[in-house]
Formats: structure tokens, C-alpha cells, sequence
């Protein structure tokens, strides 16, 4: 369960019902973008320059500009469906980013597995209204894994700069093992999807993840379809009676998660711009993604405990 829709799903429970919420719409606008997105990655293999240094640091700068937005949103979910344990909620969210932080101050090459396995958890959600969870996995397992076909031996040589450990390499020859097989299964997923659109959506990313450069394709998925799909869907999950300040806090969280990005930079050591840009874009997403997918869980563990605490304050 894709947790920024916790808002309607933990009301529904609280009301002593449950909700599924609605998938969202077709995040590439109904074809248009598609089409554009589409001559992107056939200009794509022919643009050598987007294998560069710079590309990669633009890519990396899109994904905190469009990734970011969707995740502070959490901070608007938590005070809408926990009013009476928002300290509690907001600690340990706030914990469960610093424990991310601490893995990968610790060993990276942890950090590392943990954002991967983490990140298709994730991704499958994207796909949980079009198929059963086994398909919604090979799907987020290919995307992620597409692009050691074609680029394995960059995406070798960005693990091991994000770690600085020669073994991360070892996690892009797993990943080239089972990208085949994660490839056919996602092919026949979408072939057998009941919404075209949500097909065609699918096979642009997959293309887009098989074809580009591995920062780029990551860029292109996760910009044009995770982040604004899942933005679309938090704030609806928010009612129609939007608080006038979350737009502020959006931002505000959003300024937060560069901040971030700016610390990791500065005390990673590294002196070379874009792998610094890299290694701190990706980490500070792995450090905001633990916490984003465990707000579900952390709110409700947070709601039951007010609960309980009010009912045994008001027995005594």
C-alpha cells in the first residue's frame, strides 16, 4: 500500500471501514507526453553527452526538484490523520531517516542493498490496481535492473563511487542476472494490463530505464511517473479542504530535503562535482524513502498509542 494514501485508508479505518484507494491517472497526460517521451529516449541513444558528468548532475538535481514534492507531503498526511500524536508520529519518522543516515554513514555498501530492495518494494506499489503483487515485484525489479544490459558497466562504476567499495559492484552483477528474466515477466505483466494507457506508461519507463544512461532512465521514471503520481494522489488523499499553509510546508520540507543533500555533500569528502551531486542525491532519497514508506505503519502505531494512552488517562 502506496503509504501517501494513508490519509483515506486510516480514516476509513477509524471509522470502522476499510478503503482502497483509486489508482491515479495516466501520469504521462493521455498519450501526449508519451509521445515526447518516447522521441527523448530514441534521441537518447544517439546523445553520447548524456553519459557525462554534467547530465548526471542535472539528472540528479531533477530528481531532489520532482522527487522531493510528493514526500513532503507526508508532514500535511501526519497532521490530518494523527492530530493527537503528531510529536510521537513526527519523532519517529524523523528516527527512521536518521537510522537510514546512520546505515549508510556506517557502511554504505548497506545502504546501498537496503535503498535497492527498499526502492522495488516501492515501485511495486506503483503497479498494485493493474495486477496481482507478483507482477507489481518483476515489474519494479526490471525497471531497476534494466540497466545493467546495456550499461552495466557504468552502473558498476556509479555503486561504487555511491560506496566507495569495490564489492558494490557484485550488487550490479546480481542485478544483470536477474534483469532478463524480471524483463519477460514485466513484458507479459503489461501486455495483460486491462488499461492500454497504463501498458503504454509502463513500457515508456521500462525503455526509458533499458535505454538511457542509469541516471538518466531513473530520472526520466521517476520524474514523468512515480513522483507527480504519487503528489497527485497524496494531495487528494488530503481532502478537499486543503489547509492553506501546506502548500508552504511542501516547500519548506521539499528546501529541508536539499539541506539535507547539502550536509551529505559537504561531509561525504568528495571533491568531484558530479559524483558528490551522485552520492548525495541518492542518498538523501534513501534516507527520506525509509521513513515515506513506513508513514503507514508509523501512523497508525502512533494512533493506536494515543488512543490507548487517552482511554487508560480517562479510566484513571
Amino acid at each position: 500500500m502506496t503509504p501517501l494514501r494513508v490519509a483515506s485508508l486510516v480514516e476509513g479505518r477509524l471509522a470502522g471501514s476499510s478503503m482502497r484507494a483509486r489508482p491515479g491517472p495516466f501520469s504521462f497526460q493521455y498519450g501526449g507526453l508519451t509521445a515526447v517521451a518516447v522521441g527523448i529516449l530514441l534521441v537518447g541513444v544517439a546523445t553520447p553527452a548524456l553519459s557525462g558528468g554534467g547530465a548526471t548532475g542535472v539528472a540528479c538535481l531533477l530528481l531532489l526538484v520532482f522527487g522531493l514534492p510528493h514526500g513532503a507531503l507526508d508532514i500535511a498526511t501526519i497532521r490530518r490523520t494523527a492530530p493527537n500524536a503528531q510529536q510521537l508520529v513526527v519523532g519517529t519518522y524523523l528516527a527512521a531517516a536518521a537510522a537510514m543516515f546512520v546505515v549508510w554513514w556506517a557502511t554504505a555498501l548497506a545502504g546501498l542493498a537496503i535503498f535497492y530492495t527498499v526502492s522495488i518494494i516501492h515501485f511495486a506499489d506503483d503497479w498494485e490496481n493493474d495486477h496481482e503483487p507478483f507482477f507489481g515485484n518483476a515489474i519494479a525489479l526490471a525497471f531497476l535492473s534494466a540497466p545493467t544490459i546495456l550499461h552495466g558497466g557504468d552502473l558498476q562504476g556509479l555503486f561504487v563511487a555511491l560506496t566507495n567499495d569495490h564489492r558494490a559492484a557484485l550488487l550490479a552483477d546480481i542485478l544483470e542476472l536477474v534483469a532478463p528474466v524480471a524483463i519477460a515477466v514485466t513484458l507479459v505483466g503489461l501486455a495483460t494490463m486491462r488499461s492500454p494507457q497504463r501498458s503504454i506508461e509502463g513500457l515508456c519507463g521500462l525503455l526509458a530505464m533499458l535505454i538511457l544512461p542509469p541516471v538518466i532512465g531513473f530520472a526520466v521514471f521517476f520524474c514523468l511517473f512515480h513522483s507527480p503520481r504519487h503528489f497527485r494522489e497524496g494531495w487528494a488523499a488530503l481532502g478537499p479542504n486543503v489547509a492553506s499553509g501546506t502548500t508552504v510546508r511542501v516547500a519548506a520540507m521539499t528546501l529541508a530535503g536539499f539541506g539535507i543533500a547539502a550536509i551529505i555533500y559537504a561531509v561525504s569528502g568528495q571533491l568531484r562535482l558530479p559524483t558528490g551531486v551522485f552520492a548525495a542525491s541518492m542518498m538523501t532519497l534513501s534516507v527520506l524513502t525509509v521513513p515515506h514508506m513506513l508513514l503507514q505503519r508509523i501512523v497508525e502505531s502512533g494512533t493506536v498509542w494515543a488512543r490507548s494512552r487517552q482511554s487508560g488517562f480517562l479510566a484513571a
